[in-house]
C-alpha cells in the first residue's frame, strides 16, 4: 500500500507506575487499505483499545511511526499541529453500544462528528448514506 489507508510501523506503547512497567504494545505493525473493514479481536487486556487510543490520537504512543494517508502523523512525537482536529476530522469510530447516544439513529450517531464541526444536518446525513454500501454498512444500519 501506498500514498493510502492507515500504516502503523513498530507502535509501543509502555505505561510505567513507579518502578513498574508494562508494554500494552510491542512493535505492532500494521496496514488498513481504503474501504477495508478491519475488526480486532483478543482477550482482555492484550491491547485492543489501546492502540485504538494510540491511533485515534487519544494517547501518546512510546514509539510509532503511523501514516494517515499520505501523512505521517507521528513519527517519535506528533507531526499534526492540532490534534482535535485531525480526531475530527480524519479519523472516526464506531463506538459499542454504550457509547452511542440511546435517542439517535444510527445515521445520526454516525453523522454527529461531522455536523459538530459545523457542516450541515442534512450534508451530514447525506455522506454517511453515500458511504454506506450493501458490503460495508447497511447490513448493520438494518440490525440495530
Amino acid at each position: 500500500m501506498s500514498g493510502k489507508g492507515i500504516r502503523i510501523e513498530g507502535l509501543r506503547k509502555r505505561y510505567r507506575e513507579g518502578d513498574t512497567a508494562v508494554d500494552a504494545l510491542k512493535g505492532v505493525d500494521m496496514q488498513v487499505a481504503p474501504d477495508e473493514m478491519v475488526g480486532l479481536i483478543g482477550p482482555s487486556g492484550s491491547g485492543k483499545s489501546t492502540l485504538f487510543k494510540c491511533l485515534g490520537a487519544v494517547i501518546d504512543p512510546t514509539a510509532s511511526r503511523m501514516t494517515l494517508g499520505n501523512e505521517v502523523i507521528y513519527d517519535d512525537g506528533w507531526k499534526v499541529r492540532d490534534l482535535r482536529a485531525l480526531r475530527r476530522d480524519r479519523i472516526g469510530f464506531v463506538f459499542q453500544a454504550p457509547y452511542l447516544i440511546p435517542f439517535l439513529d444510527v445515521t445520526d450517531n454516525v453523522a454527529l462528528l461531522p455536523m459538530l464541526a459545523g457542516v450541515a444536518n442534512e450534508e451530514s446525513r447525506a455522506v454517511v448514506s453515500s458511504n454506506a454500501s450493501p458490503s460495508h454498512v447497511d447490513w448493520s444500519i438494518d440490525r440495530l
